[in-house]
C-alpha cells in the first residue's frame, strides 16, 4: 500500500510530544505554520460511534484490510450534541493500527470551545480534526491552531447553519489579523449526535452550492445517513469524502458493507424518492 499522508509528521526533527497513556505513539510536532496532509479523496470513512464496542478490534481490523483510508472518530460533550462520546483515549488506541494500514485518524469534535481539545487529539495520534462552526468563538484562530499542531483542519455545519456561514468561516481572518484556511468543510446531512438517521432532504443542494462557492482545493465531507443511494449524487455535487456509519456496521458483514459503498460510488446517479430542497 502506498504511503499514507500523514507520514510527513514524523519527519521533523523537532522534540516528540508524549501521546496519552493507551497507545497512541509519539508524534512530532511540524513547525510553525506547516501545511498538513489532505484526507485521501473519494474515501468513504466509518464512524466508531456506530460500531460494536465489544467487536471494535476485530471490526476496525476487517475494515482497514478491505482497503478503508480514513477512520471517523467522532466526540461528543453532552453539552454541544446530548451524548457523551468517544474521545482522545480511543483515538489512541486506534491510531496505531489505523496508521500501520497506511489510514489516517479523522476526528470530528462535536464540542464546545474546541479549541481546549487540539492537543489532546494531535498527542493521540489524529491526523485530521474538524470542529463545528457553531461551537466556536474564533474559526480562524481554531483552525490556525490545528494545522500548528501538524493536522488537517475541518468546519463542520448543522444542517440548519447556512452555506454563506460556512464560506465565510471556511477562509478567515483570526482575532489577532491571520488569514486561515480550512482544508475540509463538513455537511451535516443529519442532525450531529446520534447513528441510525435518515439522510435529510437539501443536503446534496447544499453540497453543490458549497463546491460552487469554495475553493477548488477545499474538500467536502458529507456526514449522516449515507448510504448507496446517495453516493454518486453527493459526489456529482462535489463531495469528496464521506462518512457512513450505520450503511457500514449495521451490515452483517462491516467490510461487505463497506464494499458496496466503494462500488455505489461507480455507478450513475439514481432518483431519490424526495426532492433536494434548495440551499
Amino acid at each position: 500500500m502506498a504511503s499514507s499522508p500523514r507520514r510527513w509528521s514524523r519527519r521533523w526533527s523537532s522534540a516528540p510530544t508524549p501521546a496519552p497513556s493507551g497507545g497512541g505513539g509519539t508524534k512530532d510536532p511540524p513547525p510553525k505554520g506547516a501545511a498538513p496532509g489532505r484526507l485521501p479523496a473519494d474515501a468513504i470513512a466509518a464512524p466508531l460511534y456506530a460500531a460494536g464496542l465489544l467487536r471494535l478490534g476485530d471490526q476496525l481490523a476487517s475494515l482497514l484490510a478491505a482497503g478503508t483510508r480514513a477512520v471517523h472518530v467522532d466526540v461528543g460533550d453532552g453539552h454541544f450534541v446530548d451524548p457523551i462520546a468517544l474521545g482522545p483515549i480511543v483515538a489512541a488506541a486506534v491510531a496505531p493500527p489505523v496508521h500501520d494500514a497506511g489510514a489516517l485518524v479523522d476526528c470530528h469534535l462535536m464540542v464546545d470551545e474546541p479549541e481546549r481539545h487540539i492537543d489532546q487529539f494531535a498527542a493521540a495520534g489524529a491526523d485530521h480534526v474538524t470542529f463545528h462552526l457553531e461551537a466556536s468563538r474564533d474559526p480562524g484562530r481554531t483552525i490556525g491552531r490545528i494545522h500548528d499542531a501538524g493536522m488537517g483542519a475541518g468546519i463542520a455545519i448543522r444542517p440548519e447553519t447556512t452555506v454563506d456561514a460556512a464560506v465565510e468561516a471556511a477562509t478567515a481572518t483570526t482575532s489577532a489579523g491571520a488569514t486561515t484556511t480550512a482544508d475540509v468543510v463538513l455537511c451535516m446531512s443529519v442532525h450531529p449526535g446520534m447513528s441510525g438517521q435518515s439522510f435529510l432532504p437539501g443536503a446534496t443542494a447544499r453540497v453543490a452550492e458549497l463546491r460552487r462557492r469554495l475553493p477548488d482545493d477545499g474538500q467536502i465531507q458529507v456526514d449522516g445517513g449515507v448510504g448507496t443511494s446517495d453516493l454518486a449524487q453527493l459526489a456529482a455535487a462535489g463531495a469528496a469524502l464521506f462518512v457512513a456509519g450505520s450503511s457500514v456496521f449495521w451490515h452483517g458483514d462491516p467490510a461487505v458493507g463497506f464494499a458496496e459503498l466503494l462500488a455505489a460510488l461507480d455507478r450513475p446517479p439514481a432518483a431519490r424518492d424526495h426532492p433536494e430542497d434548495p440551499a
